[in-house]
């Protein structure tokens, strides 16, 4: 999280007596706050950048969440090769032709892990036929390929797996809904 919410997580523990944020309350704070971002577009991914002003405004409003030091690690830096590949012109028509697709963004993050990875990202990213490729790699037999070609790679090697990562506003949303939604 940002530091504004690090600091008041440091100087008040959450308040228990908050009542719950509804799913429409949370979603229209994301949505609000996401409308200031320059070039957004639903379905993009996000970065702490895009991500700290929701939490720090929730943090505002005494809703912290019980290790805010875990949490920030559920939201990929900007330093991060994914979203700094993704952020580039050529990035961002990529994102948008494969950012809605099932497990995208963890299997686009889980390339961005290795030097292999990144290279497969990079031509992709720059190919025009790079949509078709990722659907390919999505698929089983083309998961298989990546996997193979990444083995030795114990981050990499798990290609398939989520990362546990919140990539997409939509993600952000239930992240949010389960730490301070209705139970």
């Amino acid at each position: 999280m940002g530091a504004d919410v690090l600091a008041a997580a440091e100087s008040s523990a959450a308040s228990p007596g908050k009542p719950p944020l509804s799913r429409a309350a949370i979603e229209q704070l994301v949505i609000k706050q996401l409308q200031k971002v320059p070039g957004y577009e639903p379905g993009d991914l996000l970065s702490r950048k895009e991500i700290e002003p929701i939490l720090n405004e929730l943090a505002d409003r005494g809703y912290l969440p019980p290790d805010p030091e875990s949490a920030m690690r559920a939201y990929l830096p900007e330093t991060s090769p994914l979203v700094q590949v993704l952020r580039t012109p050529r990035g961002i028509e990529f994102m948008r032709a494969v950012g809605r697709q099932p497990e995208a963004y963890d299997r686009l993050e889980r390339l961005s892990w290795s030097k292999i990875g990144r290279g497969l990202l990079a031509d992709m990213v720059n190919s025009p036929d790079g949509k078709r490729a990722f659907e390919h790699m999505s698929s089983p037999a083309g998961a298989k390929l990546v996997e193979s070609m990444l083995t030795g790679d114990t981050d990499a090697e798990t290609f398939r797996l989520p990362t546990g990562k919140v990539h997409t506003a939509n993600e952000l949303v239930e992240q949010l809904v389960g730490l301070y939604g209705p139970n």
